[in-house]
């Protein structure tokens, strides 16, 4: 749990990274996403079902690397839009985005208003100065697509119990279970399942055999052909 706990850290510290240093110059970049590939998941899937192992051992793992560091990614996203009870969202902000508006300025020499080549601070200029608050929610952490954040208010909680599982687990049939319980849960969020597997919840659909469920025809009482009924009990 140390381990996940740590690479969630890196994860959070590789955000503020990416988006201070290695930034277009209006920092509009958004986040890079990987998402699982639909034709490999379903093949391995099909294999499991079939046959109750895994033969693409490489191409499961690869998967697994996908699940978890994208559920490690929606909970730190989650938790710096102060979506949580837990984290210090406006303290990871300052630390980060606020340190590197100071370093910023503390670059910027007197302004000299007769010296026409003098440098301005990327992010604008210093009178006025830049949100780059703002700019880190309203475009970096958004998805593209959707033009939602990349966070969620449901099923959080159960997507990290199913991804730390994951993290220890060694036995691959055992990681196929649990990543398809993840993928239980994501597939009654179109946008979320979006956020995991190429196709989203319309290629989950596919490969589970039943639609999305209707939550308020009664909700979620759909199973899955690997990992059984789908209840969201089960997985905190």
């Amino acid at each position: 749990m140390y381990e996940l706990f740590e690479a969630e850290e890196n994860i959070k510290q590789e955000i503020f990274q990416d988006f201070l240093y290695q930034n277009n110059q209006d920092f509009a970049k958004n986040i890079s996403w990987q998402v699982i590939p639909y034709t490999r998941l379903k093949k391995i899937w099909e294999d499991y079902i079939r046959m109750g192992n895994v033969r693409d051992v490489k191409g499961l793992e690869a998967i697994e690397r996908i699940a978890i560091r994208n559920a490690l990614r929606i909970n730190v996203i989650t938790e710096l839009a102060g979506h949580t009870s837990y984290g210090s969202s406006e303290e990871d902000i300052e630390e980060n985005i606020g340190y590197w508006v100071n370093q910023q300025m503390n670059c910027i020499l007197p302004i000299d208003t007769t010296d026409k080549n003098q440098l301005e601070i990327p992010y604008g200029n210093p009178e006025v100065g830049h949100n780059v608050k703002d700019r880190f929610f309203e475009y970096y952490l958004t998805d593209p697509k959707s033009g939602h954040l990349y966070i969620t208010d449901y099923g959080l909680s159960a997507i990290m119990t199913q991804a730390s599982k994951l993290y220890m687990e060694q036995v691959q049939e055992k990681k196929v279970v649990l990543i398809d319980s993840i993928l239980n849960v994501v597939h009654q969020r179109s946008d979320m399942a979006s956020w995991f597997v190429q196709g989203g919840s319309a290629a989950l659909s596919n490969l589970s055999g039943y639609e999305i469920p209707d939550e308020e025809a009664g909700g979620y009482d759909t199973k899955s052909a690997i990992s059984g009924r789908y209840k969201m009990a089960d997985y905190n």
